[in-house]
């Protein structure tokens, strides 16, 4: 079961109480009966492949403060997913970028942030960089580039990152510079 997140009704304020939902433990209203969805949060993260190598960066925040991570973030309400990673990469790293292909959806990835566990859908794109003139920022700390002979298996910050790396690893993933 996913531990309750909330104990109020987002619709009237009503005590949230746990019940059986279609098979599975929710959060339902006392008073109205609105049933509390908990959905995964779409999220983008993004690989860059240069000279054999792979663009990975430090995070500078919590969750997983210092863990190497994909450039990404969350994908906005209102955000095309292939948009949300050109922009995340803009913010993280101060550089233009564009979208190459997409890799595929790994997840769920816990995110545990404020007392609150997240569970993340991620979208993994494949992106160029407009410019190697990196210049790490908002919650990036810094950035590496890995050897692509080197990846850092199991090392990821989120179970989605190791996941897509378990797949490039028993190669039914590819990574070359396109």
């Amino acid at each position: 079961m996913i531990e309750p997140a909330f104990h109020f009704c987002p619709r009237c304020g009503g005590n949230l109480i746990i019940t059986q939902h279609e098979g599975e433990s929710m959060q339902m209203c006392e008073s109205c009966h609105h049933i509390l969805y908990k959905n995964q949060n779409a999220t983008v993260s993004g690989i860059v492949i240069h000279d054999h190598q792979m663009l990975c960066v430090r995070r500078g925040r919590e969750p997983q403060k210092g863990m190497l991570d994909f450039v990404g973030g969350f994908v906005r309400a209102d955000e095309k997913p292939a948009l949300a990673i050109v922009r995340e990469t803009e913010e993280e790293l101060g550089v233009k970028s564009s979208v190459i292909q997409l890799f595929g959806a790994y997840g769920p990835s816990t995110y545990p942030y404020e007392g609150i566990t997240h569970y993340n859908l991620d979208l993994i794109y494949q992106i160029r960089l407009g410019s190697f003139d990196l210049k790490p920022q908002d919650d990036v700390a810094g950035f590496e580039w890995i050897d692509l002979a080197a990846l850092p298996y199991g090392q990821m910050a989120f179970p989605s990152q190791n996941e897509f790396l378990e797949e490039v690893k028993k190669g039914k993933i590819h990574l070359e510079e396109k």
